[in-house]
């Protein structure tokens, strides 16, 4: 043993640096003895060749009996103390005949516990030991081999290996015997236990790197006569009211405009638009034919249409009770459903045109009802057909746009166009 001359502790021969505290044995260590001299060399004396002798018999090798095989040790049965037989006086007899071997109880083991052990209980059959098979006395036995047992490798159980060079170290010291490292530097997992792998940790994203999802936001954009972008308005989340006094947002010169004319709804980046109950209504530019029903107005420049049902015009003449008098008045060519009629200023009725062609064309110039003097019209602004049984409003590529009044809530998209009171407003939807 090794005393380490900084804490005293012994370490055995073969460490280098101490257990204990990790400090270098090499010094403390006795230096090695110095090897002996070699003792001198000595010629050999001449020696006398020895006398012949005759050679003698070769000894007579005894024979010995077969060893004797002793069977599979049996674990001890426990049994209570009375029911264990007194142990014989003398050695036992051999018997006459090998003896039947029963099969042996198997017992399972039992770990050790710091508790007493209590005795186990069994039948009260009790099962006796078996007796040693013996060799026959007419069988040859050979000398016995001498058994040597086998040593047993040591356990590597207990064992750490040191993070620095990889030798093999008690659980518990602190420093290696071979290089002197700290052993408890890093947790080290004994050898022969199996430790499963953590699992991979997910990348951490750190906040600066993510992007928060761009919240919608609404707005309105007044546009002006002539074409250009004016004032913008935001629209907040919920419900926003479009009136002269009495909403939200209010055009208080607009003499178009109700006090309450219409409601936007925005929630969740979609934009909704709905009838206050206004006079003049809320009027859409269409960007594909739509069908037109009896009632429906729209615009085209400046000039205001309504589409009437023949059904429900009211004659200009109604005959006397009584008076089977045919009603004078110009022949059909041919059957007549509905018609438009142009509304003037301050609601009174204009020029109207019996829907009795499959198309009419409404324009500045060259159509069915021509506007020259309207400014804000197409040359072919828009038209009339008639087709699956059905009128159809459809626009011809113009400047401006053809706008068809609604009559139920609508949903709005982004860079939708309309007209309420007298401004064109139009409304978008975007990121911010």
């Amino acid at each position: 043993m090794i005393i380490c001359g900084k804490c005293g502790k012994e370490n055995a021969d073969e460490y280098i640096f101490c257990l204990y505290c990790g400090a270098d044995l090499r010094a403390g260590k006795p230096a090695p003895a110095a090897a002996p001299a070699a003792p001198p060399v000595l010629k050999p004396k001449p020696v006398d060749p020895p006398p012949v002798v005759a050679p003698l018999p070769p000894p007579a090798v005894p024979v010995m009996p077969p060893p004797v095989v002793s069977p599979v040790p049996v674990p001890p049965v426990i049994q209570p103390a009375s029911l264990i037989p007194a142990a014989p006086a003398g050695p036992p007899p051999l018997p006459t005949a090998p003896p039947v071997l029963k099969p042996a109880p198997v017992l399972q083991a039992t770990p050790k516990s710091s508790a007493p052990q209590q005795p186990a209980v069994f039948d009260s059959l009790a099962v006796a030991p078996a007796a040693p098979e013996m060799a026959a006395p007419w069988q040859s036995v050979a000398p016995a081999v001498p058994v040597i047992p086998a040593v047993a490798a040591p356990s590597s159980a207990g064992l750490m290996s040191c993070p620095s060079c990889g030798a093999l170290n008690l659980i518990g010291n602190r420093f290696c015997g071979s290089c002197g490292g700290r052993l408890d530097a890093s947790p080290t997992t004994p050898m022969g236990v199996s430790t499963p792998a953590a699992p991979s940790a997910a990348p951490v994203i750190a906040p600066a790197a993510m992007k928060t999802p761009a919240r919608p936001r609404a707005s309105l954009t007044l546009l002006n006569p002539d074409g250009s972008e004016g004032r913008r308005l935001d629209i907040p989340e919920g419900e926003t009211i479009i009136g002269r006094d009495q909403g939200t947002i209010n055009f208080d010169k607009d003499p178009l405009l109700s006090p309450k004319h219409a409601v936007v709804e925005f929630h969740n980046g979609l934009l909704r638009i709905r009838d206050a109950g206004s006079l003049n209504g809320i009027y859409r530019r269409i960007v594909k034919p739509a069908p037109l029903e009896p009632g429906s107005r729209f615009l085209a420049g400046r000039q205001l249409f309504v589409v009437e049902d023949f059904a429900t015009v009211p004659r200009i003449v109604n005959p006397a009770p009584g008076d089977a008098t045919r009603i004078f008045g110009s022949p059909l060519v041919s059957p007549l459903f509905a018609r438009v009629v142009h509304i003037l200023d301050n609601g009174y009725p204009g020029r109207v045109s019996p829907l009795d062609i499959p198309e009419l064309t409404i324009g500045r110039e060259g159509c069915d009802l021509s506007f020259p003097v309207d400014p804000y019209m197409s040359a072919r602004h828009c038209a009339i057909e008639f087709r699956d049984d059905a009128y159809w409003l459809r626009d011809l590529g113009s400047a401006n746009g053809t706008f068809l009044r609604l009559t139920q809530p609508a949903d709005l998209y982004d860079g939708q166009v309309l007209i309420i009171g007298s401004m064109v407003m139009r409304f978008g939807i975007h990121n911010s």
